[in-house]
């Protein structure tokens, strides 16, 4: 099961009683969102994904998507024009 964002934003934060925004998204979620995103958008670079998940901070998709690598993920290209497609 790979959640939606509608799906996503409506969750509630456990540890509080504020509703989880795509600023304030878990790991697990956030992973889930690249995921997708790349299902349907394979060979995306970064900026291509932050342009598709606006509400969510580039540098928070960056370290994700660079712990994905290797493990769920597959990296092609030079460190500038890196592409990311699902293994």
């Amino acid at each position: 099961f790979i959640p939606s964002i509608s799906f996503i934003s409506s969750l509630v934060n456990s540890k509080s009683n504020i509703k989880t925004s795509l600023k304030t998204i878990e790991p697990y979620a956030l992973r889930a969102l690249i995921l997708e995103d790349l299902k349907y958008h394979p060979q995306s670079a970064i900026s291509e994904m932050a342009e598709r998940l606006p509400d969510v901070e580039r540098s928070e998709l960056q370290k994700m998507v660079y712990s994905m690598v290797g493990n769920e993920i597959t990296a092609t290209g030079g460190k500038t024009y890196r592409k990311y497609e699902i293994k």
